[in-house]
């Protein structure tokens, strides 16, 4: 009988530490997610951003080169 509550007890201990653990990734996790994907929507952004400048640019040389 006493074997069977020493165990568990260890098995109580295992399971609360396995809890403990993987809430900490998961937390871990989401925070690298949230960070990387701030990063990527502004690395497109900015992208974005250059490709219809360039598109401005080439669009006003074309209107100056036929007016000419």
């Amino acid at each position: 009988m006493r074997d069977e509550r020493s165990g568990r007890g260890i098995a109580w201990v295992a399971l609360l530490v396995a809890t403990i653990a993987l809430l900490l990734a998961w937390v871990s996790y989401n925070r690298t997610a949230e960070q990387a994907l701030e990063e990527t929507i502004k690395e497109k952004v900015q992208e974005a951003v250059e490709q219809i400048e360039s598109r401005v640019r080439r669009d006003g040389d074309r209107e100056e080169a036929s007016s000419e």
